[in-house]
């Protein structure tokens, strides 16, 4: 009996770290777009984040009141697209 809950548990996590990679790959190939925030406007930032948050939802099916925090996520920021999916 211990062996198979520990068998679910490392199936568990190795299927957590393939949904995580692979959103993050996702992700990687959506935001393609580099962002030098000196040289756009305010307008263009804003509506940069707001495509992210519509990837993001569309993605990873989110509810549409869920608020997701996509400040390094246009610039590509691993840690974040991470910290975007995890939240």
């Amino acid at each position: 009996m211990v062996q198979w809950k520990r068998l679910c548990q490392q199936h568990y996590l190795w299927a957590l770290g393939c949904y995580m990679l692979l959103a993050t790959v996702a992700l990687k190939f959506a935001f393609r777009l580099k962002c030098d925030s000196d040289h756009l406007g305010l307008e263009s930032r804003e509506s940069q984040s707001q495509y992210c948050r519509n990837v993001l939802y569309n993605f990873l099916k989110l509810p549409a009141k869920r608020s997701i925090n996509c400040s390094g996520v246009t610039r590509g920021d691993q840690e974040a697209v991470l910290q975007a999916i995890l939240n």
